[in-house]
């Protein structure tokens, strides 16, 4: 459910596809780890939105933010 939620947006999928397995690893360990489930959807909201406009996530990004 999750991942047809996730590819859904094509922009963010295709953003999601081309990053590196490192990152791909630590964005799941991120939403995965999450103990509520509305803390994990809104995670995953995150992830979508932040690929959708080509950003890293908060959570692995180095640097400041370009917004």
């Amino acid at each position: 459910e999750e991942t047809a939620r996730f590819r859904a947006d094509e922009a963010a999928w295709a953003d999601w596809e081309r990053r590196p397995p490192g990152y791909r690893k630590v964005a799941l360990h991120w939403i995965a780890s999450a103990k509520k489930p509305e803390t994990r959807a809104r995670r995953l909201a995150t992830l979508i939105a932040d690929s959708a406009a080509g950003r890293k996530i908060g959570a692995v990004a180095i640097g400041p933010r370009p917004d």
